[in-house]
Order: C-alpha cells, then structure tokens, then sequence
C-alpha cells in the first residue's frame, strides 16, 4: 500500500470513527421482562447523593410507535441532591408506573427505578343521563424524577410496563441523556 493510500486509510477511519456515535447511543432498546432486569441489575444503594431529572417528554403516534420510532426525551434541568435512595424489596409494575434504568457510557445498566408516569391523568366525568363515569386520559407533562448520583451514569433509558397475557413487559419509550461537568 502506498503511502498515501495508507494515510487516505487512517483518515477513513478517522473520519468514521469521529461520526459514529458512542456505545450508549447505538444501543437498541427492545422490549424486555421486568424479571430479567432484576436478575440482571441490581439496585444501587452506595451512591454519592441523588440526582433530581426534569425533562421534557414528547411522545410519538401509535402508529409511530408501532414503526419503532422512540419518544423524545429532552434534558430541562439536572441537579445533584445530598441522600440516598430507597431499594425496592417488592416492586409492582402498573400502567401508571414507569421503569427507569441508568446506563453508563459502555451501554452497562447500573441501577433502576419505579417512577410515577405524570401524562396519565384519571378522571370522572358525567355522562348525557348524570352519571358519572371514569377514565384514564393522557396528558402533556414533563417528567420528573431521581436517580442515584453516580458519575459514570451518561443516559437514562425510560420503559412503560404495558399488561400481556403473561403479565408485564417493559417497552421502551426513549432515553434522557444527561450533562456531566
């Protein structure tokens, strides 16, 4: 190879290398068991203090979610907190829960957490004849909740439990990146 076929190489890679992203946003979030995730990661209880998320949550169609295009997720404020975090002994997933996963800049899962959903609203209304009726509704909101403060975390992957015929599975909504200093 010639000299500069090999330098017209090394930039190739360079170039490719510069434009492709990190380990954490290639990762293809699937839907997954909540048990595997317990096996897998365990909830952290050594943490330097909390980190309080605030984002910006906006969710795609049915339709487009069925295309397997992700809701967006926009960091609004992130702010480290002195405390710990409770462990969950006895999770429970339902429709108004959230799963949240702290991930690492290597795509590893360190810690995870149940959050109230805020986009669901419950609500009775009455009917033609006076009667009154409830229902869930979905609502515009931003999400807000707490992780472990743990300084190798670089995104947080959200799930939603949705009900099968064999219980909960978590199906993947979008990740928060968050900024570290």
């Amino acid at each position: 190879m010639s000299w500069s076929a090999s330098r017209a190489a090394a930039l190739a890679i360079l170039l490719v290398a510069s434009v492709t992203p990190g380990a954490a946003q290639q990762r293809a979030l699937t839907t997954r068991s909540f048990q595997g995730l317990r096996l897998q990661v365990a909830q952290t209880t050594q943490m330097r203090g909390v980190l309080e998320l605030r984002a910006r949550w906006s969710p795609v169609s049915a339709q487009q979610r069925a295309q397997q295009v992700r809701d967006s997720f926009v960091l609004l404020d992130q702010r480290a907190q002195a405390g710990t975090l409770r462990r969950e002994r006895r999770p429970e997933l339902s429709a108004d829960r959230l799963v949240v996963i702290s991930v690492d800049s290597a795509g590893r899962e360190l810690d995870w957490r149940l959050v109230i959903n805020p986009r669901l609203v419950r609500a009775e209304v009455p009917g033609p004849d006076g009667r009154l009726s409830g229902g869930t509704f979905e609502s515009p909101a931003d999400l807000q909740f707490a992780i472990p403060d743990l300084p190798q975390i670089e995104s947080v992957d959200i799930y939603q439990p949705v009900w099968t015929a064999d219980g909960y599975v978590l199906s993947p909504l979008g990740t928060v990146r968050l900024t570290r200093q």
